[in-house]
Formats: structure tokens, sequence, C-alpha cells
């Protein structure tokens, strides 16, 4: 639409250089076309977290893993202690794979510059690329070596995202890490919801280069008119009212993008500890297969990650069906 000229500048709404100073670096990446930004930031969503039980966590003897040698190295340890490290679902319907897709982009933010993730996200860097093959080599070594994830990582497609933490919250449990983004507290079984704070910890991605990118997603507004007082005092509102999104964060539904929004609005300490993650981030980016074609981004690229992680397919298969099904036009 902004290509089309049917969308007014930010700028001709709202001070753009103030609302730039108040949000993740690359946030606006998402709402930019040809150095100029359409988008105004209204909520956000956090994707580069892990999740663990707290209790189990620490009986386990475990850390927070700040690097990846420190995840693999706790990886390590739990094996040795005769248990599994993860617990991984795929499968959500008609949608199976897209939480693999989050692995991938994680791990392309993790190992690649964001220019990188970037060109990936328009086909300029294809999949079957030395910059995505970087980021399945941390899949391979994180999910796909045996005995890492609870139930075999063969059968992550038929485990649903939204149980597959169960065996974490056991007494004995199956598993002691899940990687998914900040909205699936919401599934979290009764009794953990209802004391959050004292039995669920939350960490970001570690580091693979020292750097600590953040993926995840998130809404803006846009105008179509420049010049309607209105529609500029519409636009205002959403970004520099502090009042806007209280009631919405009060819920945990949403994460305002703006880094001075007051974090006693959100409902938990672990949700401020997500806002926190997010805030110390080194760079925001929108997640990948959410701004790719409808054929790749929620088609060829979730069916590719069960392929592949299922095994019923080598990864070089993968790529290159992955690469041929994106539109040429």
């Amino acid at each position: 639409m902004a290509t089309k000229g049917k969308l007014a500048e930010l700028s001709t709404q709202v001070d753009v250089a103030s609302v730039q100073k108040d949000i993740l670096p690359g946030f606006l990446n998402a709402a930019t076309v040809n150095g100029k930004v359409y988008g105004a930031p209204i909520s956000m969503n956090v994707k580069s977290l892990y999740w663990y039980d707290k209790a189990n966590f620490s009986a386990a003897g475990l850390t927070v893993p700040k690097t990846q040698a420190d995840l693999d190295a706790l990886i390590t340890k739990v094996k040795a202690n005769g248990k599994t490290p993860l617990c991984y679902g795929m499968e959500s319907g008609s949608a199976t794979g897209w939480a693999g897709t989050d692995w991938i982009e994680d791990y392309m933010l993790q190992t690649n510059t964001p220019e990188v993730y970037d060109k990936w996200v328009s086909h300029d860097v294809k999949f079957d690329s030395p910059e995505v093959r970087k980021a399945f080599d941390l899949y391979n070594k994180t999910i796909m070596t045996d005995g890492n994830v609870f139930g075999g990582a063969k059968n992550a497609a038929s485990v649903t995202f939204s149980k597959a933490f169960n065996p974490m919250f056991e007494k004995d449990p199956g598993c002691y890490l899940l990687k998914q983004g900040n909205f699936i507290t919401s599934f979290f079984p009764k009794d953990v919801l209802a004391n959050l704070d004292q039995r669920v910890g939350v960490f970001a991605t570690p580091s693979v280069n020292g750097q600590n990118p953040m993926e995840g997603g998130g809404d803006l507004a846009a105008a179509f008119t420049s010049n309607d007082k209105n529609v500029k005092k519409v636009m205002n509102f959403l970004v520099n009212d502090p009042t806007f999104g209280v009631e919405i964060a009060k819920s945990g539904a949403a994460l305002s993008p703006h880094k001075s929004f007051d974090s006693a609005n959100y409902p938990n300490d672990v949700t401020r500890e997500v806002v926190k993650a997010a805030q110390v981030a080194s760079v925001f980016r929108f997640d990948a297969s959410d701004q790719m074609p409808g054929a790749v981004g929620s088609k060829s690229f979730w069916t590719g990650m069960v392929d592949y992680t299922s095994g019923t397919k080598k990864l070089d298969d993968v790529l290159t069906t992955i690469d041929k099904s994106w539109p040429t036009s």
C-alpha cells in the first residue's frame, strides 16, 4: 500500500525521531519502505525465549545459560543425569510447522547480521545458502541430536505446541526447557498460571556471537490521509499517550514496544522479565516467515520444517523445495 501511494508517511502524523528513540532498535524496519516510515508501533510480542520450571531447574543444579556454549553445557549435563533437556512440539492443525520456523528465524538472527536476515526475508539470500545452513547447524545440534528432545525430535510434528511443555512441570520432569514466544504462558496449566512468578522462569535465547538479537512481532497502525486533524489525534494517541495500552498490558494479552511504558502495568514479574529481555536486545526483527509470501512463509517453510525434523526429507531437498516455491512475481 505504501508503494502504491495509499499510506501517509508517519512523519506527517507524529514526530518519528521521538518514536524511534522510545522503541526497540529495528522495530520500525517492518514499517519502512524505501527509507520512509509508514507504520506506528502499537504492540509487541517476543519469541526469542526459553521457559523453565524454577523448582525442577534448581533441583537439577542448572543455571540460566548466557551463551550458546552455556546452553550446550546445560544440555550435556541434563543428559549425563539420564534426563532429557528439551520439550518441543510443532503440531498446530493446518499451521503445523510454524514453531520450527521460529527456531530457524531466531538462529538466522543469531548467526548472521540483521541485514542478512532482511535479505533472506526478501529472498535476496536464498534458503539454500551458507547463511541459512548456519542456522540449521545450530538447529541440528540443539534439536536433532539424539536424546535432546522429549519423545524424540522426529515426533515433534505430532506434539501439539500448546501442550509440549507439560512434561516440564511434572514432579519427575520429562524435560527442563521449552523454547517459545511470550504468548505460551496462556496455555500453561491452571496450577502453574495461578502461581506463575514462583513456578516459571524465562530467559532470552543464549547469545551465539556476543550479540543479543530478538525475534518477535507486533501490531502497527498506518494513516491513509496526511492532513486530517482527527487522524493525527488518533495516531498521536496511539504512540504518545501513556494511557494507551495500559488495559491490554494489565490483561497480559500484549506488550508495549515503548521503552518508557510503565512495567508496573504488566500483571506479573514473568511478563516484566520478558519485556526486560526485549529492551536490552541488540536489535529487534519481525518474524521472517510472517513477512514472506504466503506460499513460502505459511506453506513450504512450515512443511519443510516438518519434513526435515521428522526425517522424511534431507536438508538439501527441503531448502531447494522452499526456494522453488517462492513466487516469481
